[in-house]
């Protein structure tokens, strides 16, 4: 292993790590990673071969300066590449995109939200507000008689200061309650009384707290431990210097208020017996625990003005290291998981059943070299600066179309919506602009090349068999819906094909993957076992327990927690197969944790609050797996795996895991410093609003339908292995998910039983996505071409068209990191936000 490759492989990393916040959100360019196939990472590799080895070459044999070692070798450019897509899984949509919105934005949204008001919602959530929502009251006679009882002329003083605080207008509410079921409109009329006149009063001077009114003596120790941190809280913000007050006295006054709420709660839950719920244990899921914090959640929103811009201590990490250290470590531990099960499969996947790794193939093509050459031997030919030409032109004028608008254009988008009169059925199924409004994509046509026919064929008809579906169950008089984060029949069809895909890759290397458990264990290791793989099994094992001890301290109950770990773990795992065997570098799973498990489990055996964690989980860990970090480490270690040259998996992923750790370090402290600054990027409306208001949303819908069914309070306390005997399936859930995986299954049993067989399993995996939504007819083109080219000029002509194909791709790559420098330094220059080009989609 070089030392120099190892040192611009871990330079290259932070570079991506530290610019793609400010890249994507900032300058509004062509994302820096955006895919399993980042810019960042194969568009400044390819730079280096065609420009940085040539002036390495120079140097060293013109000038005699051979102080860098000459140009890079092979070797040397695809270990630069593997260490620094170890980076790529944290600065972009995969986490940090959505990591401050998601715990912070609901307090925001929740402003112009009534449904989400009325509901409580916050009161749900572990850590959350101290106030009570209609699940938490287990027996309204007894918080009827626990109210009433100050009425009693024998009543204890704390009673008697309870009675006294009830408005006027509900004491007739609470007498009318006495001895009979309250309507859902008394119940609302109880709580309002409950958290507004008991537990958080608007005023909180002159005693109103109620704690502050019972014995000292007498008070509960979960009280007292709420009112010492109170104290403590107070403490703090009177011996604050002026300085520090600025950020920090909001913070902390609003915490101390926080705690003396929830001493009321406590109170309240103790002295009624168990009439009331206590507050969800768990902290951490929302900064600030859900309040609205003026400086730490509407700062995010507008930014700071360029003179009084903030320095990187003086963020507020206080208020954020609850949420840092449960998302963050939740976050690491997956990533460490990651690598340990890319070190696991890697034997298998590249030497036994020989995987073709496209994006691999791919950089062994552009960057295989003669001796004594400066260029890469593909450079040699005409026909890849050919086909470098081809998107250099096209994205220089259309690029130039997007800032002077009376210029030309070169259209790549296609309208057959005309077509659609002739299918109607097909027409309202989400997803038919794949076909009707077509976009072509000239990487994708070109990356064709190096896929199977038949995955590409798949994968350019796999949405059109959707729509096939689709249309079909329209004229029975059924739906195929979807949805992002419940589980709909088209979410529930993939969730079943994840699954089926895992046991066929669990079930074609079980003796090695046996072998390796087995070896974890102390048990003999087999002589084609490689030794770090035991290690990996031990290491995956180990950040597995832990990320479920993690989100229990979230408030996240053990069963759950091992369910969406399992889940996230199964959506790395085929992610990584996809892109190793097919070549797809564009993929999201489009289902999440939380509504499969729903759905399995039922809303009763869920509850409102275990909901709120998974829901907050999902969305954080997969809420848009576009970048998620395991395939970015397949094709690292199978881009090291030379072993003639010394590199190895075992040797290249310490360097991997240093790499995930430094680059989630630097692109947080860039994304958080940045959005302090400049605020949250506000044309992204999805992780801004649409991502943070899912789970809320879902939240209040489910609180709604439990409590219409009579069965909130009960959903509501359900706790640890109680949930397994509460599990009601949702209607229909089963059928789709098992069609899934029967589907998978039986195309990959066929794919082996009879030679002929045009389809990849792939397909099912992907339809109804918006990576393939995007991408299909590039992919029917790019198979069109391919068996063209094949069919005239046989196995020759395909090779001599590969040049092509290569400076097709390096061209795009090229034309994009020319439009970011572009846009970076026009804003630089000007301080107003650029034109956005992007060139693969966003």
């Amino acid at each position: 292993m070089s030392l120099r490759a190892i040192i611009f492989g871990l330079l290259l990393g932070l570079f991506v790590a530290g610019t793609t916040y400010w890249n994507d959100a900032v300058i509004r360019q062509t994302y820096l990673i955006g895919n399993h196939f980042p810019i960042g990472v194969f568009g400044i590799v390819l730079l280096m071969l065609v420009a940085g080895n040539p002036l390495l070459g120079f140097l060293r044999d013109r000038l005699g300066l051979g102080l860098l070692g000459g140009p890079f070798k092979s070797v040397e450019i695809c270990l630069i590449a593997a260490i620094a897509l170890a980076a790529c899984g944290w600065p972009g949509s995969n986490l940090y995109r959505v990591s401050t919105t998601i715990p912070s934005q609901p307090q925001h949204l929740i402003k112009n939200e009534a449904s989400w008001k009325a509901a409580n919602v916050m009161a749900y959530v572990p850590g959350g507000s101290a106030t009570l929502a209609l699940g938490h009251v287990q027996d309204w006679s007894a918080v009827v008689d626990g109210l009433r009882a100050g009425e009693q002329e024998d009543a204890e003083a704390l009673d008697r200061a309870i009675w006294k605080a009830i408005p006027p207008r509900y004491v007739r509410t609470v007498r009318e309650v006495a001895g009979a079921t309250p309507t859902p409109g008394q119940q609302a009329d109880l709580l309002t009384v409950l958290n507004d006149y008991l537990i958080a009063p608007l005023d909180d001077t002159g005693g109103a707290f109620l704690y502050e009114l019972a014995d000292p003596a007498s008070l509960p120790e979960s009280v007292k431990e709420a009112v010492s941190k109170r104290e403590a809280l107070l403490a703090r913000v009177a011996g604050l210097s002026p300085e520090d007050a600025v950020f920090l006295a909001g913070e902390l006054t609003g915490e101390a208020r926080a705690m003396a709420e929830l001493a009321n709660r406590m109170l309240l839950v103790e002295r009624w017996g168990g009439a009331l719920l206590p507050p969800p244990p768990g902290k951490g899921l929302l900064v600030t625990g859900g309040r609205a914090d003026p400086f730490v959640i509407d700062t995010l929103l507008t930014g700071r003005p360029v003179d009084r811009q903030l320095g990187l201590t003086q963020l507020p990490w206080e208020a954020w290291w609850p949420t840092i250290r449960l998302w963050g470590g939740v976050v690491l531990l997956l990533g460490f998981a990651s690598l340990c099960m890319a070190l696991i499969v890697h034997p298998q996947w590249s030497r036994r059943e020989l995987l073709t790794y496209p994006i691999v193939k791919f950089m062994e093509e552009a960057s295989e070299r003669q001796p004594g050459a400066w260029l890469p031997a593909v450079a040699s030919s005409k026909l890849f600066w050919i086909g470098v030409s081809v998107p250099v032109v096209l994205h220089t004028v259309n690029g130039l179309n997007v800032w002077f608008t009376q210029l030309p254009d070169i259209p790549l988008d296609f309208d057959f919506g005309a077509l659609r009169k002739l299918f109607p059925n097909i027409s309202q199924v989400a997803g038919n602009n794949a076909y009707f409004t077509p976009k072509l994509f000239l990487s994708v046509i070109a990356f064709s090349f190096f896929l199977s026919s038949k995955v590409s064929f798949s994968l350019g008809i796999s949405q059109l068999l959707l729509l096939m579906l689709g249309g079909f169950l329209i004229a029975t008089g059924e739906t195929l819906d979807t949805d992002y984060i419940a589980a709909k029949k088209a979410n529930l069809l993939r969730f079943g094909a994840y699954m089926g895909i895992t046991l066929i890759i669990l079930y074609t290397g079980r003796t090695y993957y046996l072998n390796v458990l087995a070896s974890a264990a102390g048990r003999r290791r087999a002589l084609d076992t490689p030794g770090y793989a035991p290690w990996a099994m031990r290491g995956l094992v180990l950040c597995f327990v832990l990320a479920v001890v993690l989100l229990g301290s979230g408030g996240l109950g053990w069963v759950m927690a091992v369910v969406l770990v399992t889940f996230v773990l199964v959506i790395f795992l085929v992610q990584s197969r996809i892109c190793a065997e097919t070549g797809l570098f564009f993929n999201q799973a489009t289902w999440l944790p939380v509504g499969i498990i729903t759905a399995l489990f039922g809303a009763e055996a869920i509850g409102p609050t275990t909901y709120i964690v998974l829901a907050l989980a999902s969305t954080m860990l997969v809420g848009d797996p576009r970048e998620t970090l395991m395939p970015f480490l397949v094709n690292a270690l199978k881009l090291g795996d030379r072993p003639a040259e010394r590199s190895t998996p075992g040797r290249v992923a310490p360097w991997l895991g240093v790499m995930i750790v430094a680059s989630f370090v630097v692109a947080g402290a860039v994304t958080m410093y940045t959005q302090y600054n400049t605020g949250i990027n506000a044309n992204d409306a999805w992780s801004r609003a649409v991502l943070p208001s899912m789970p809320f949303r879902e939240l209040s819908n489910m609180t709604r339908e439990l409590a219409s069914s009579g069965t909130l309070a009960e959903s509501t306390a359900a706790a640890g292995t109680s949930v397994l005997t509460m599990m009601r399936p949702e209607k229909g859930a089963l059928f789709w998910l098992l069609l899934g995986g029967v589907l998978v299954v039986a195309t990959a049993a066929a794919r082996l039983r009879i030679p002929w067989w045009p389809l990849h399993p792939v397909l099912f995996l992907v339809w109804g996505t918006y990576p393939i939504i995007m991408f299909a007819a590039s992919f029917l083109v790019g198979w069109v071409v391919k068996a063209a080219v094949i069919r005239t000029a046989g196995a020759k002509g395909y090779h001599d068209v590969k040049p092509i194909m290569v400076g097709v791709i390096g061209g795009e790559l090229f034309m994009a990191l020319v439009w970011m420098v572009v846009g970076a330094v026009y804003f630089l220059y000007t301080g107003s936000p650029p034109k956005s080009y992007s060139i693969f989609p966003r």
